[in-house]
């Protein structure tokens, strides 16, 4: 029945769009990789960490120049013999004092340097997961735009090729297509394949594999109600 032929076109046009915009659909609605946001974020906060202990160390050091300036002074004052003996104990005891405050410095300032050494490679290690995930990342967003844009592309020729296909149909079939495409999965007319109907699957009564062998008739599937179509000649 051609008008059956008319209406078997226009649905399979309609189910390849559907499958199209959906994979369209799909593709739109991909987020980036989450693991370059988290690696960006390690990122940050360990380049962060080598800044602030780059600034503490600089610190240290001048405050450790600054006590051994004062422990210089303090020292060619007693080797100069000035003042008396309870002066120079005091100043025995100052010198004791700087000398105990840079060496706590210089023991900060060796933990420092010692993070210094692991942070440094740390940072490069990421440094590098970084740049690999952005490169990847790159080559996926352009393989998807590009799968975006040929998409867009076959949907528009479907669509073209629509507009003549459902011009086609008698306005009777065109009403009952519209209202299966949502209480029938999208599928009016159903291809009979190995005797069997090819919207619910159910083997056919032999009766009407024989009338539709031998004849050219408008049968509808006894369990789906689908219009049987056996295909083109």
């Amino acid at each position: 029945m051609e008008s059956l032929d008319r209406l078997f076109k226009l649905q399979t046009i309609d189910l390849e769009l559907q499958v199209k915009q959906e994979q369209l659909k799909r593709l739109m609605a991909e987020h980036p990789d989450p693991g370059l946001e988290e690696a960006q974020a390690c990122l940050s906060n360990k380049e962060g960490e080598l800044q602030l202990l780059r600034r503490d160390m600089k610190d240290r050091e001048l405050e450790i120049e600054t006590y051994s300036e004062k422990i210089r002074k303090l020292t060619r004052e007693m080797n100069a013999g000035r003042g008396g003996a309870k002066e120079l104990m005091e100043k025995q005891s100052e010198l004791d004092s700087l000398k105990h405050r840079k060496g706590e410095l210089e023991d900060r300032l060796l933990e420092m340097m010692e993070r210094m050494e692991a942070l440094v490679p740390e940072v490069t290690v990421v440094q590098h997961d970084v740049r690999q995930r952005q490169q990847d990342q790159s080559l996926q967003q352009d393989g998807r735009q590009q799968e975006i844009a040929l998409l867009k592309d076959e949907i528009a020729k479907l669509q073209e090729r629509r507009e003549p296909a459902a011009a086609s149909v008698s306005q009777e079939f065109l009403v009952q297509y519209e209202d299966a495409r949502i209480l029938l999965l999208g599928k009016l007319v159903a291809l009979v394949q190995r005797d069997r109907c090819g919207g619910c699957g159910i083997q056919l009564a032999s009766r009407i594999l024989y009338v539709l062998r031998t004849e050219d008739p408008l049968l509808q599937c006894e369990n789906c109600g689908r219009y049987l179509y056996k295909g083109c000649p």
